[in-house]
């Protein structure tokens, strides 16, 4: 409130410096401490404040003047003052003017703020006086006052039914005139209020503790006849207005439920609601093993769940719905498929959650524009019987829809520094799929333009699972779990993952680290700058069992310990062009002898390959000194560029071009040649380019390099070798093509330890030429 006063000269005569009255003076009146002809304050020449003077105010024989006749002049709080004679000379400055009348008014005003009262002696519910105090009580109702049609007040001794009646009236009442309702300190027995009102309200808990009790006659039934009943202590019903709820404790009696069903066919949140707009619920405590935190479903826009602590909590957080949304109550019956609009989920911290069931701890269904920031998800863990997903975006069956019900191509959110740790079966899970229908076109089109930011996952269980999606992109994760850190399923589409580091500590499920393994076919996507790490409980590192098409890696780091037996670093099938694998490097730590790191297959000669800049940082187990490069199988066209300080054999098999540069050796315990390209089974031309290619090989009696082509006159492969040093211990050549073809060389300098001499040798109706004779 402001406070106006009448300003009467500070002096009672303004006075020049020769001690006589000022006459023909400016008074200059401005903002207090600031220079008032620069930073003029508003004044008036009457109380009202209608009647603005003009500056500088005049002066006459002392006094301020108005056309000649002395006159009060009018303003609202301290301000400077500056006085100058006819001549514009100084006569005082005062950069802050304080007025007792205006100190008084300070001092009301204070007293009618929350602590006035205290500054008085006397609580909120004892004082009520108008010209203090009214104004700011109006604006509030206690569950302790005495509302029609309900006289008798909510009470902390009162059982939760009849605690409910009072304060559902008292809530009603605070709806009908905006006002915020209270509840004062102390443990409050309810079953569930009903949030209807339109108008902007705030529920506030001052030090006080809900103490839910199950709502066994005004449950809410929502996804169709018998499906879900909903249970909470606070409801927000279809199309209530802006509600905050702050400042409780929720805890429950649990005793009063029913045991809660494996298939969750009840659901007892702490606060629950349905179509409900700007929901606003921060700085709570949820404990107990019944409730969830927070239940909220179909087209609820706005939700900001932050900074809210949830301790030991049952299934903690639902925004959103699973499928068809059907609302059931006394007025209506009407089905949805709407989604929520732009929740936001921030600076909570969960603690302690522990599932004896198949639950979810924090569940976004169907949301659109979705913020989930800043969150912790400490001590996690699962009952005997339970699994447990911590973090779960969910796409919902039939796809997300807008808030007229019009079906969605695209699904926008940002998950940002969250934390989880402890037990669980998946940490963090975006799905795309779920056990329900899908029409074609969501599933064909849908993107996920979806951003996971600085997630770090520590503990026991899979860390980031995702299923069917499109468009997502995951930068800056660190993720260290027993069992996968990282695991896809079902397709996948232009999606990136930047920055990463995913660590296998356990023995995972089927023996792989790193699960590709989608059901359908993937394509366009990238992983950068970031590192796999494998245990040696695993057999693959990376492992996956369909088709990716567009498959990048660039600037990666593979640390590969996987040694359970026949273990392999990389085992996937490609399809289609720019499968391209760029600066990897290998940290070799695996006991497995003569195991490939790369086994991947081409489907048919449908993909195409090209690994460039691959070298080996590390040669820690017993396995790097006999591993084998890479197995390439039915690939379209294969690259290997310029490998730097990589020893291991390669073997290309059935590839209709191959192109190889680079330095590759064969250790003798590998049985292997160097580079063998084999394409006995291709009954197709095909093309070897070997160029600037450094090859040993350590085993007896086996060419360096080796060339196999079908044995077709007409459908043979033809090799064009170029700089190519070969070394090795053979009886007999150490660079060979058999069986059909021709092999054109050019620059091949042999050096063989064995009998078998420095010459080339072509078997069956292989012509051999040397381009430089």
């Amino acid at each position: 409130m402001t406070f106006y006063y009448s300003m009467s000269n500070p002096y009672p005569q303004i006075l020049n410096l020769n001690g006589t009255g000022l006459n023909d003076g400016d008074v200059y009146i401005g903002m207090p401490g600031q220079d008032p002809q620069d930073f003029p304050k508003d004044v008036y020449w009457d109380y009202a404040h209608t009647d603005l003077s003009a500056q500088p105010l005049e002066t006459s024989g002392g006094y301020i003047v108005r056309e000649g006749t002395p006159a009060t002049v009018y303003l609202d709080g301290r301000y400077s003052i500056r006085v100058l004679d006819r001549s514009g000379s100084e006569v005082y400055y005062q950069a802050v003017v304080n007025d007792p009348v205006f100190e008084i008014g300070e001092l009301v005003a204070e007293l009618a703020t929350d602590a006035g009262a205290g500054l008085i002696g006397a609580s909120h519910a004892e004082l009520y006086s108008t010209s203090t105090l009214g104004n700011r009580f109006k604006q509030m109702v206690f569950v302790t006052d005495r509302v029609d049609p309900n006289i008798t007040p909510a009470s902390t001794t009162r059982t939760a039914a009849q605690n409910t009646v009072s304060i559902q009236a008292a809530l009603e009442y605070a709806e009908s005139i905006g006002a915020d309702l209270v509840f004062s300190p102390g443990t409050w027995k309810l079953k569930q209020l009903f949030r209807t009102g339109t108008l902007p309200i705030a529920i506030k808990g001052w030090q006080a503790t809900i103490e839910q009790y199950h709502d066994d006659v005004n449950s809410i039934t929502v996804g169709g006849a018998g499906m879900y009943k909903v249970s909470a202590a606070f409801f927000m019903k279809r199309d209530c207005g802006p509600t905050e709820i702050t400042g409780f404790t929720f805890a429950t009696n649990d005793a009063s439920f029913p045991a809660l069903d494996p298939s969750f066919s009840s659901y007892f949140p702490s606060i629950g609601g349905q179509f409900c707009d700007d929901l606003y619920i921060h700085h709570n405590r949820f404990e107990g093993g019944k409730d969830r935190a927070l239940f909220v479903q179909g087209t609820s826009k706005g939700l900001r769940f932050h900074s809210n602590e949830l301790a030991n909590n049952g299934f903690t957080l639902h925004v959103g719905f699973t499928g068809n949304v059907y609302f059931y109550d006394a007025s209506s019956n009407t089905t949805d498929v709407y989604s929520p609009q732009a929740p936001s989920i921030f600076d909570n911290i969960f603690d302690g959650y522990s599932s004896a069931q198949s639950q979810i701890c924090a569940h976004l269904t169907g949301c659109i524009d979705f913020s989930v920031v800043g969150n912790r998800f400490y001590n996690m863990s699962i009952g005997a019987a339970g699994a447990l997903t911590v973090l779960q975006f969910y796409a919902n069956d039939f796809g997300p829809h807008d808030e007229n019900g019009t079906p969605l191509s695209e699904i926008v959110g940002t998950c940002f520094d969250n934390i989880i740790r402890g037990t669980f079966t998946i940490g963090l899970k975006l799905d795309g799929y779920g056990p329900g229908l899908q029409p074609a076109a969501w599933t064909a089109n849908y993107r996920w333009t979806v951003l996971i930011d600085k997630v770090d996952i520590r503990g026991t269980g899979r860390g980031f699972h995702i299923e069917r999606a499109r468009g997502w992109t995951m930068r800056n994760a660190t993720v260290i779990t027993s069992d996968h850190p990282f695991i896809y399923q079902r397709e996948q589409h232009d999606y990136l993952v930047d920055g990463f580091y995913l660590e296998n500590t356990g023995a995972p499920t089927s023996s792989i680290a790193i699960s590709f393994n989608h059901f359908a076919g993937s394509t366009n996507g990238a992983w950068e700058n970031g590192k796999f790490v494998s245990s040696a409980s695993a057999q693959y590192t990376i492992r996956g069992d369909n088709t990716f098409a567009g498959l990048k890696m660039k600037n990666v780091t593979i640390v590969h310990g996987a040694s359970v037996a026949g273990a392999r670093m990389v085992l996937l099938t490609l399809n289609g062009p720019d499968n391209v694998f760029e600066d990897i490097r290998y940290d070799i730590r695996t006991t497995v002898a003569s195991a490939f790191l790369w086994v991947l297959n081409g489907s048919a000669q449908t993909a195409d390959l090209l690994f460039r800049g691959h070298q080996m940082v590390g040669s820690s187990g017993s396995g790097a000194t006999t591993f084998r490069y890479c197995s390439l199988e039915g690939f379209r066209t294969v690259a290997i560029e310029s490998p730097n300080r990589l020893d291991g054999a390669v073997l290309v098999e059935d590839v209709l071009e191959t192109r190889i540069s680079g330095r590759f050796a064969a250790a003798s315990a590998s049985a292997s040649s160097a580079i063998k390209c084999d394409n006995t089974g291709l009954a197709q031309p095909a093309v070897v380019y070997l160029s600037d290619v450094n090859a040993s090989q350590g085993a007896l009696n086996l060419p360096c390099v080796d060339v196999v082509s079908n044995n077709d006159a007409a459908n043979n492969t033809r090799t064009i070798a170029k700089g190519i040093i070969a070394s090795g211990n053979s009886t007999g050549v150490l660079v060979r093509q058999q069986t059909q073809g021709t092999f054109n060389y050019l620059g091949v300098f042999i050096t063989n330890a064995g009998a078998g001499g420095t010459t080339i040798g072509v078997t069956g109706s292989v012509v051999a030429t040397n381009m430089g004779v």
